[in-house]
């Protein structure tokens, strides 16, 4: 057996571990500064770290979704894998420094005081993107533990420094928190680059490097705009107040925690293996893309379903005394996120790249970027948050529904699984039903029962819809209690088992 899948599986397992701790420094940051300093502190921290989102999008040139591509293409040619290291390094950190100059100029035109604060946020710009350069190299190799490692380190020193400058009162001292956790997690995502750093090179060419990631750097720019990260920055452009940019900033914090609970950790692994499957042929990109819809789901249906639900209870974490205006946000971008899934989720577009039709990709992204954008800013400006949150996440959902008509329309072989996700969303559904109702006679007890009743119905949903084919738990990797619990989830009947993988 081909050894793709398993080495997907654990590279996405410590990805996982990396993205779940970036998360969860994330929104921890922002629930200290929200509940400590208030929704006006919030709403900074959230359009400032939005604007440092497109900023760090643009400033990447692709690179992060370029490498994880090119590398796979010089696995056996080390001089040109250190020739493509030293070209991307020289780039980036050219890079580095015109984001920092820009985020300086954007903070100063929007009127931020404080010279530290503005120091300290163009400091982290420019440690976060050559630290994530690195770890693009850690990913694309498929040395994702060491990513785990770096942002274990990364974390806590941001924390660390993020609950002294909440005290504190010090927005500047939080942003060096940032800062100085991304650098730390640089030098060890940087360690186990070694032979791609090292030892004769063969001067890559910038043409090669930027013909695919200068597509995919727009694409990720797009998607940024698409994405609700850049939601805040387009309600400060609306001019609402700090205290609704925080409230939104809140309400995604936690959305986008649920959609990234057990998903993060494919970002752009599954670039590096779609590419690898793309370039066998036959029914392997198939296979893997089939594989990727339904495992995405099933992580993904429950918890965002759970923050569906629950989201009355999850909307008191971030700012003290308005859940009752986060609440809704959190429910109609947690319910985008879970469409979005249910249709493939970025699988089409990961499909699109790996298989040479990223321009394809980007014009698609590039019409729903503009698009989300205008809408977005029209419904913040007519209808306040909701309207924004309503737009930004209808989007969402149009352009992974396009993406998939596209990429059906170019590849015959490829299908969706509609049968197993139909019957995964039916089997979530009535049990998020039966939660919710539980959860509505209010009071703890209920909410501690619905929470119950959640987590041991969403177990048994997924043992009756069985969205994997016989022989998957083990194909993927699977090992111990792990593959006894996914064998769980296996169609009892016989079907293909994938071995092109």
């Amino acid at each position: 057996m081909d050894t793709l899948t398993r080495d997907t599986a654990k590279s996405y397992l410590w990805n996982q571990v990396a993205v779940t701790l970036d998360g969860v420094t994330l929104l921890a940051a922002g629930v200290l500064i929200g509940r400590i300093l208030g929704a006006g502190a919030l709403g900074f921290y959230g359009w400032v770290m939005s604007t440092l989102g497109i900023v760090a999008v643009a400033a990447s040139l692709g690179f992060k979704e370029g490498v994880a591509v090119l590398a796979q293409r010089l696995l056996d040619d080390p001089e040109g894998l250190r020739g493509l290291f030293r070209r991307c390094l020289v780039l980036r950190a050219s890079s580095a420094l015109a984001a920092a100059l820009v985020m300086a100029a954007a903070l100063l035109l929007a009127g931020s005081k404080g010279p530290l604060v503005i120091a300290a946020i163009c400091l982290y710009a420019a440690a976060l993107l050559v630290s994530n350069l690195f770890s693009a190299f850690d990913v694309a190799l498929f040395k994702t533990r060491s990513v785990a490692a770096g942002k274990m380190l990364s974390s806590a020193v941001t924390l660390a420094f993020i609950v002294v400058g909440a005290l504190k009162g010090s927005l500047a001292f939080a942003f060096l928190g940032f800062a100085l956790g991304a650098a730390a997690g640089g030098v060890v995502f940087f360690l186990p680059l070694g032979p791609a750093a090292y030892g004769p090179r063969r001067p890559y060419p910038v043409s090669s490097l930027l013909d695919l990631s200068l597509s995919l750097w727009l694409v990720g720019i797009f998607n940024y705009v698409i994405a609700v990260q850049g939601v805040p920055l387009t309600l400060r452009i609306a001019r609402l107040s700090a205290a609704d940019i925080g409230l939104f900033t809140g309400a995604i914090m936690i959305a986008v925690a649920a959609n990234a609970a057990f998903m993060g950790g494919f970002a752009n692994v599954t670039l590096a293996a779609f590419s690898l499957a793309g370039a066998r042929g036959g029914r392997a990109l198939a296979d893997i893309h089939s594989l990727y819809v339904r495992v995405a789901a099933m992580f993904g249906v429950p918890i965002l379903l759970f923050a569906v639900v629950f989201a009355p209870l999850l909307a008191r974490i971030p700012v003290k005394g308005e859940a009752a205006r986060i609440a809704p946000l959190v429910m109609i971008l947690s319910a985008s996120f879970l469409v979005s899934r249910l249709l493939g989720g970025g699988a089409h577009s990961t499909a699109l790249y790996a298989t040479g039709l990223h321009r394809a990709g980007l014009l698609i992204r590039a019409g729903f970027g503009g698009a989300s954008f205008a809408v977005t800013l029209a419904c913040a400006l007519v209808f306040g948050i909701l309207g924004a949150a309503v737009a930004a996440g209808s989007a969402g959902v149009a352009v992974v529904a396009v993406e998939w008509a596209f990429l059906r329309s170019r590849n015959a072989s490829l299908s969706m699984p509609w049968r197993p996700l139909v019957k995964l969303a039916a089997a979530c559904g009535a049990i998020a039903a039966s939660s919710a109702i539980v959860l509505s006679r209010g009071g703890v007890l209920a909410a501690a029962f619905a929470v119950a009743v959640f987590a041991v119905g969403s177990f048994c949903a997924l043992a009756v819809a069985r969205p994997l084919a016989r022989g998957e738990a083990s194909l993927i990797g699977a090992t111990g209690l792990l593959a006894k619990v996914l064998v769980l989830f296996e169609a009892r009947a016989d079907g293909r088992v994938i071995t092109t993988l």
